[in-house]
């Protein structure tokens, strides 16, 4: 798959047309219509403004087609911040628990 089939999918994603993607971006009219036409390609300059424009768009995913076409949207990724985070929880609960055995302590003397 191409840079501007790619880009088609991220457009069709979004429910709009190239025409209004052009727009969202400041682009001249006809650049991405010719982009997803000719399957071309385009200067770092676009690209930047649509990763600026476009948080959501893995950019990785839209130049090499590596990963997923939006960012977040890795449900192994989601598992492991998951699991991250319950270690996390655990930790500091433990550290607490630790602390308010030392305020007892102290609190009593």
């Amino acid at each position: 798959m191409s840079l501007g089939s790619r880009l088609k999918e991220f457009i069709d994603y979004q429910r709009i047309t190239a025409k209004d993607f052009e727009r969202k971006n400041n682009f001249t009219n006809g650049l991405i219509s010719r982009i997803i036409r000719e399957n071309g390609n385009m200067n770092s300059k676009h690209l930047q403004v649509i990763g600026e424009n476009n948080p959501d768009l893995n950019m990785n995913w839209l130049l090499n087609g590596d990963g997923e076409m939006l960012l977040g949207n890795d449900q192994s990724s989601d598992e492991e911040a998951s699991e991250k985070l319950r270690e996390d929880i655990e930790f500091y609960k433990n550290m607490v628990k630790t602390l308010q055995k030392a305020v007892d302590a102290f609190s009593n003397k």
